[in-house]
């Protein structure tokens, strides 16, 4: 959230809606980390909105975020156990600063317990941005340039592994082999960022 409000990233999209006479909200917390407590409470600015859909505008915690309000989770203690369930199906789309888009996004945390769900919804659009890859401070681009080197890898020892999800694993990789050190430096060019 820091790094994307301090660069100004979020304006860029944010000026795209004020141009064309848009209506929005913007749903900004200090820890991003989808607890159910954050996504609760996005739930609740959403329901009393008359937005139509979400936009998650980040990496891969910002877009837990917001599938856990598009589902409309909702989690309670009953037992010793704790039950989740999918309350709402909001659309959502999603622009992201890495290769996010359907890793472990079922996972939350809700009080000092981690809840797994079953089920899941994925954004019905995903745009990535090398403009806001390049913008970031040094240490998220690396974490940006270890993500994509870790999906790839995980992409290519997958046991649902194909072959093109093979051939495209293996191409990522040689792409960050050749690019990932001056990447994370920070050196990069819109060629490298892309």
């Amino acid at each position: 959230r820091s790094a994307l409000f301090e660069k100004g990233l979020l304006k860029n999209l944010t000026d795209i809606f004020d141009e064309n006479s848009l209506e929005y909200m913007v749903y900004a917390v200090e820890n991003i980390n989808p607890d159910l407590d954050i996504i609760e409470g996005g739930i609740k600015e959403f329901s009393g909105s008359n937005c139509d859909f979400i936009i998650s505008f980040g990496g891969r915690d910002t877009g837990k975020c917001a599938k856990g309000i598009a589902m409309g989770l909702k989690c309670y203690e009953e037992n010793n156990s704790i039950n989740c369930y999918i309350n709402a199906e909001i659309p959502f789309a999603a622009v992201v600063i890495n290769s996010w888009i359907n890793d472990d996004n079922s996972v939350y945390q809700y009080h000092r317990h981690k809840v797994k769900l079953n089920k899941t919804v994925n954004p019905f659009m995903v745009v990535i941005d090398s403009e806001l890859i390049r913008n970031l401070p040094t240490d998220a681009m690396a974490s940006v340039g270890i993500d994509s080197l870790t999906y790839s890898v995980e992409a290519l020892v997958s046991t649902g592994a194909t072959l093109i999800s093979d051939t495209f694993a293996f191409e990522a990789i040689k792409i960050l082999k050749k690019n990932l050190e001056e990447f994370i430096k920070g050196k990069n060019s819109k060629e490298i960022g892309e």
